[in-house]
């Protein structure tokens, strides 16, 4: 069959993809201006934002409720001791330090994230849990009853024995 040819001033078929052309415009210049707020300044500025909110959360909530697990714990007759390395409050086994649960605010993601981390060696295997707690702008909503849920899911990862 011969290749058709183009009839002057006739447009050829578009691909039948379901899309309006002008809706493909329409949301290719959506795209380009959310990519525009959504640059390297806005970036720095959620991202600090964000520091700002994790670091009040870490100190105000997260540590107490630690300190609070860590006698708990002790109780119960596992010892654990708490830390704050930088951007993090860490429950760690006074068993094997390998082995802890700890709250972290990763900024290097977009946007940036409250974790909640759990690591553990057993047997010479190291496995590693991480799981997101919020989003920033939602890291500020968290109470100690989102912590403390999502901080019983993680030890039960660390003290099986």
């Amino acid at each position: 069959m011969p290749p058709r040819r183009e009839t002057p001033g006739r447009k050829a078929p578009a691909p039948t993809t379901g899309l309006e052309t002008a809706d493909i415009r329409r949301r290719i210049r959506e795209a380009i201006a959310d990519a525009h707020l959504t640059g390297p300044e806005a970036r720095r500025a959620r991202t600090a934002r964000a520091e700002e909110v994790g670091s009040e959360l870490l100190e105000r909530i997260a540590a107490p409720l630690f300190r609070t697990v860590a006698a708990a714990l002790t109780a119960e007759g596992y010892r654990f001791t708490v830390s704050m390395p930088p951007g993090a409050v860490r429950l760690t086994s006074d068993a094997s330090g390998d082995d802890y649960v700890e709250f972290a605010l990763d900024t290097k993601r977009d946007p940036a994230a409250m974790l909640i981390r759990s690591a553990r060696v057993r047997r010479d295997e190291g496995m590693i849990d991480e799981r997101v707690v919020a989003e920033h702008p939602a890291i500020g909503a968290l109470t100690d009853a989102h912590l403390f849920t999502a901080l019983l899911t993680a030890l039960r990862f660390v003290v099986d024995r």
